[in-house]
């Protein structure tokens, strides 16, 4: 995996588990995929790149924002 773009600094999550959620999109290639609590958006951007080559692939997220 070469994820080297800038929303990587505001994720919360270790390089290792940004890897492991790469590779099992990568592997088990889902057509639709829900993520609840977006935060950041970091988790999204590592989804969004793992989807990329997966035809008619759809990412579904919601998150809420406190004022």
């Amino acid at each position: 995996m070469s994820i080297d773009l800038k929303e990587m600094q505001y994720s919360e999550m270790s390089p290792a588990e940004r890897v492991f959620l790469d590779r099992v999109i990568r592997e088990k290639k889902p057509q639709k995929i829900p993520e609840v609590g977006v935060s950041s958006g970091a988790s999204s951007v590592i989804i969004l790149n793992a989807m990329k080559d997966l035809p008619g692939a759809h990412l579904f997220s919601v998150g809420l924002r406190e004022n």
